[in-house]
């Protein structure tokens, strides 16, 4: 038997957790087509020390995207019809 040792949070849009030295944003991953804002669906930011990641989640191009400033690398849905 497997027996894994960990903790589970769940998050909601616009929440920070620390993970010792890990630094996680969320934000609002959402598209016109596939679905709402309301649905609660995230994206991450996730920092350590001063390197930044983003990642979108299974989002659209949105205006919060427009606000993220110093990210480093971002992984970013592409898929119809956004291509």
């Amino acid at each position: 038997m497997l027996y894994f040792d960990f903790n589970i949070y769940v998050v909601k849009p616009d929440e920070t957790i620390k993970l010792n030295r890990i630094k996680i944003t969320t934000i609002h991953a959402y598209s016109s087509s596939a679905h709402p804002n309301s649905a609660g669906w995230l994206g991450y930011i996730i920092e350590l020390n001063d390197f930044r990641l983003y990642h979108s989640g299974d989002s659209g191009f949105t205006p919060e995207m427009k606000n993220l400033k110093n990210i480093d690398i971002a992984f970013l849905t592409i898929r119809e019809p956004y291509m």
